[in-house]
């Protein structure tokens, strides 16, 4: 509009104190509930704290909620619900006495989650996070029809933005306030699906995971929840699964032999990258010089696409076996690698690329997982046996820890309804 400007607020940051500043300046008179909340923010163990209050609204929430609460719960899902509770409801009442903002669609509070929880469930995993209007007209009208709703689309939205405060419009472009609200809605319609749609939920997440889509989109915050919320189903329909089929790739029952250790590499990766990428003039890292250009190399191993499927189970120990390869790879084989390799073809045929991108890949691959010899003599060390044993052992304890939570819970809800 003519005569205005737009600005957009960035981030709270709480290494350069705006976090705290911005608290202190909501509590100027309550310098004792404001010193606890900032300890509580410096001592939050989860980082979806730090993340969340980067944001002014959320933050002010986080406020109302401690206020409230006198503390910040370990679990996320509990904080989410204080915080939802906080949007809907307490923080009118809470900033505005006696104030509550008119809902113009005339749903209440169990029937707006009711629709967030179908919209977020569909939203998350059609990889959407920012909607546009038709998008969510769209949604809106299926979970309408199936769940018997009747109320104006524009008055819904409306109230999201303002009545409610959940959801952003950035220039046509309508958001939650924050991603990890859309997840806590999705995981609370997973928890309340039946047993055979909750089955196929977590089939579907397995089988996204290998396609790298959920891989982006950080889906560890959603399984998160889901282990807290739906701990049963989660552990019974997604964290078994997983353990079991990583004991069947690398043979956990095996001893730690040779044959052992190259199932574990043969596991994570299918040969070797080579990737290039243009030095800086001032920089110390080793280069090659092809065609007057200065190009870095550098190689590591080629990631399995099956790796993915049980990444967020196994992620610190295969992040552990990437580290110790690309060392390896650098360190004592480059100059055996290198000169196995037309280094100038290579570039010549992948220059376009290069010169676009900064950086390409060419691939030796290990056909039929046969690792070679010299390869093989350079990896094979007593630190790979470790990390090979430890992961192993991981796999080992956390799926006995799996199967006695899932025993456990079925002995448990049995014993409990043979008390009526």
């Amino acid at each position: 509009m003519p005569l205005f400007s737009n600005f957009k607020i960035k981030d709270l940051s709480l290494e350069h104190g705006e976090i705290k500043g911005f608290v202190y300046r909501q509590l100027e008179n309550e310098k004792e509930i404001a010193n606890k909340i900032i300890q509580s923010i410096e001592n939050a163990k989860g980082k979806y704290i730090h993340s969340f209050l980067k944001n002014p609204l959320l933050l002010s929430l986080y406020i109302l909620t401690f206020q409230s609460y006198a503390s910040i719960p370990d679990k996320k899902y509990i904080f989410y619900r204080r915080v939802i509770n906080a949007l809907f409801s307490e923080h009118d009442s809470k900033t505005k006495l006696g104030f509550v903002r008119e809902k113009l669609c005339g749903l209440n509070q169990e029937q707006f989650e009711d629709i967030l929880k179908a919209f977020s469930f569909i939203s998350y995993f059609e990889n959407k996070f920012d909607f546009e209007t038709d998008y969510v007209y769209d949604k809106l009208k299926a979970i309408k029809e199936r769940k018997k709703y009747s109320f104006d689309n524009e008055k819904f939205i409306l109230d999201l933005k303002s009545a409610i405060g959940i959801w952003v419009d950035d220039e046509g472009q309508l958001s939650f306030t924050h991603r990890s609200l859309q997840e806590y809605f999705a995981a609370s319609f997973i928890k309340e699906l039946k047993e055979q749609e909750n089955t196929r939920v977590y089939e579907k997440i397995i089988s996204k995971l290998g396609d790298h889509d959920l891989i982006v989109r950080e889906i560890e915050n959603l399984l998160t929840l889901l282990e807290e919320m739906d701990t049963f189903n989660y552990f019974n329909n997604y964290y078994i699964k997983i353990l079991n089929e990583l004991a069947i790739d690398i043979d956990v029952n095996n001893n730690i032999t040779d044959e052992y250790v190259k199932k574990y590499i043969n596991y994570f990766t299918e040969g070797i990258s080579i990737k290039f990428g243009h030095i800086q003039p001032k920089s110390k890292r080793k280069s090659l010089q092809i065609d007057g250009k200065n190009l870095h190399l550098e190689f590591s191993p080629s990631v399995k696409e099956s790796v993915y499927r049980g990444i967020q189970v196994h992620f610190l120990y295969t992040q552990k076996l990437h580290r110790y390869l690309v060392e390896k790879l650098n360190e004592n084989l480059r100059e055996k690698l290198i000169s196995g390799i037309d280094i100038a073809e290579l570039v010549k045929d992948n220059f376009e690329s290069a010169n676009k991108l900064n950086s390409f890949v060419s691939l030796i691959f290990f056909e039929n997982d046969v690792i070679p010899q010299e390869v093989w003599n350079e990896l094979y060390t007593s630190e790979l046996i470790d990390l090979a044993n430890e992961f192993r052992n991981f796999i080992i304890l956390e799926s006995q820890k799996a199967n006695k939570l899932i025993s456990t819970t079925k002995d448990t809800e049995k014993d409990m309804v043979d008390l009526i």
